[in-house]
C-alpha cells in the first residue's frame, strides 16, 4: 500500500509540520502533487500554476495544488501513541492559500484505522472535525477544531481531508465545479 510516512514505518509524528505533499490519497485526479525538481516555469505559466505558488514555503520542494470541490486526500499514517488527553485541545492546522469561490465550503476531517496488512480493509473512516473555508486569498493558517471521536485517536491512523460542497454549490451550473479552491503547503495537529 502507498503511505506518507516513507520509511518511518512507526508512522509520522502527527504534532510535527509536514509538507503537504505527502499525500498517499487523492480523489478526484484534478489534485495536483507539484515536486519543483521537476519545475518547467513555461509548462506551469501556461497551465496558470505559477502564480498559486507565490508565498509558498518551497522545502522540502512539495505543495499540493488544486483541491477542488468534493476533493478527498488522505494521509497514511499519523502515530497518536496511547491517545490524546480529553483536558486538552486538539486542532488539525493547515497552511494553505484559499481562492475567493472557496467561501462556504466545509472542511471534514476523517480518521481510519490503520490496516494490518497489505490485502486488509481499511476501518470505518470516522469524522473528527470540520469547519468552513472564508474564501481568505492569503497564504495562512486554517485551524480545523477535532472535538469528535477524541477516544479514537490512538495508534496509527489514516486522515482524511474532504471539501464538501455546499447544497447551493451542487443544485446550480455553477462555473466554480471543478475549479481550484485552495491549495495546501503544510499540515500538523496542534495540542493546546
Amino acid at each position: 500500500q502507498t503511505t506518507s510516512q516513507g520509511f518511518g514505518i512507526n508512522g509520522l509524528d502527527p504534532y510535527k509540520e509536514h509538507d503537504a505533499g505527502i499525500v498517499c490519497h487523492g480523489i478526484p485526479i484534478s489534485n495536483v502533487i507539484i515536486d519543483t525538481r521537476n519545475f518547467v516555469e513555461s509548462q506551469w505559466v501556461n497551465r496558470n500554476i505559477l502564480p498559486k505558488l507565490e508565498g509558498m514555503d518551497w522545502n522540502p520542494l512539495r505543495i499540493h495544488i488544486n483541491n477542488t470541490m468534493n476533493t478527498r486526500v488522505g494521509y497514511r499514517y499519523f502515530n497518536f501513541g496511547k491517545g490524546v488527553s480529553a483536558q486538552k485541545k486538539l486542532a488539525l492546522v493547515l497552511t494553505m492559500k484559499e481562492e475567493e469561490i472557496a467561501n462556504g465550503i466545509t472542511v471534514n476531517v476523517y480518521a481510519a484505522d490503520a490496516r494490518e496488512n497489505y490485502g486488509d480493509k481499511e476501518g470505518r473512516h470516522y469524522l473528527i472535525g470540520s469547519t468552513k473555508l472564508t474564501g481568505n486569498t492569503t497564504l495562512r493558517k486554517v485551524e480545523i477544531p477535532v472535538t469528535q471521536n477524541l477516544d479514537q485517536l490512538k495508534g496509527m491512523k489514516s486522515i482524511y481531508i474532504e471539501f464538501s460542497s455546499p447544497t447551493s454549490f451542487e443544485s446550480t451550473s455553477l462555473t466554480a465545479r471543478g475549479q481550484a479552491i485552495c491549495d495546501i503547503n503544510k499540515i500538523q495537529f496542534e495540542l493546546n
